[in-house]
């Protein structure tokens, strides 16, 4: 998650990126801190419901896809910086 934000505050800072979720726009409109509040509340919450119920085999398959995911976000951050 860290990372994450750090490469996309600074691609936002630069004008290369916009956040494109309106509710976290809003949230980097009153400032980093909200943005990054919000965003570690909400990875929390989803370990904490992904925890509680990770035996159940539709968990198991949107932990992987939600690991994927962010994979190939860093992945894609990555390649465009490079």
């Amino acid at each position: 998650v860290g990372s994450e934000m750090c490469i996309r505050d600074s691609f936002i800072d630069l004008g290369l990126a916009k956040e494109l979720n309106p509710f976290m726009d809003i949230l980097l409109s009153w400032g980093i801190g909200y943005f990054i509040f919000v965003k570690i509340v909400a990875v929390i919450f989803a370990c904490f419901v992904f925890w509680k119920y990770r035996t159940n085999k539709l968990v198991k398959i949107g932990i992987a896809v939600s690991l994927l995911g962010y994979l190939a976000l860093m992945v894609y951050f990555y390649v465009n910086i490079v």
